[in-house]
């Protein structure tokens, strides 16, 4: 692990990174910051069923992946494209499971789907985009089954698209993937993580040490600021 590669907050513009937040009790979330041609750093992530959202860059966390410069520069234009790209905004379902199957477009940005394929979730989009880039992040050969915090995390998701009053597909979109509760798991953190190693892809033990220890740097530094807010 390369530890200099984490960043609390960005001080300097990396071509790309992976971002990772707490965004709520117990929950962690997963995206990209890349550097846009008006060298403003944004932050492209897949926030919920059918939100696709591109924002300015907030302070968050980071894992800067050891890329070549070539690779760097064409996966932020890349994230750009994606985020333009008006067929993605409003249409990716929200599901559990790890999906080779699904990549991006690499000269239009649109997203695609294979035959079984039912989405992707925020930590599953950022694996997709780099992917779709040929810098694979993780490699799941090998890959732990789902373990009991796993089922507890996915059912929380099932019943949140339940639960959801603001889109009239999340409660059909939560019966279609209820099946892939129980499977295996790839988290926002094992994606951070990953990051942080020198050779891609990355197996889970690495990518679970690593992003554990992000996780505990965010964590300690939300509890040190004076608000207690996180960074």
């Amino acid at each position: 692990m390369d530890a200099r590669r984490f960043h609390l907050s960005l001080s300097s513009a990396p071509d790309v990174s992976v971002s990772l937040e707490r965004t709520g009790p117990c929950n962690l979330h997963a995206g990209i910051v890349y550097l846009d041609a008006g060298g403003s750093l944004n932050k492209l992530h897949f926030g919920w069923h059918r939100y696709l959202l591109k924002k300015p860059y907030n302070n968050v966390a980071c894992a800067v992946p050891l890329l070549d410069r070539a690779h760097s520069m064409w996966i932020a234009t890349f994230c750009g494209k994606i985020a333009r790209n008006a067929a993605n905004r409003g249409t990716i379902p929200y599901n559990l499971k790890y999906d080779e199957d699904v990549d991006f477009d690499t000269d239009t940005g649109t997203v695609r789907f294979g035959p079984e394929s039912t989405g992707l979730n925020c930590a599953t989009f950022v694996l997709a985009v780099f992917r779709s880039a040929s810098n694979p992040l993780v490699s799941t050969v090998g890959w732990p089954a789902a373990s009991t915090e796993d089922v507890t995390i996915q059912t929380g998701f099932i019943n949140r698209l339940l639960d959801d009053p603001n889109d009239p597909t999340a409660a059909q979109q939560a019966r279609i993937i209820n099946s892939e509760v129980g499977t295996r798991r790839v988290a926002p953190h094992h994606v951070a993580g990953s990051c942080l190693e020198n050779e891609y892809p990355v197996p889970y033990a690495p990518c679970e040490a690593n992003g554990s220890y992000m996780v505990t740097q965010i964590d300690g530094a939300s509890a040190a600021s004076p608000s207690g807010g996180g960074t």
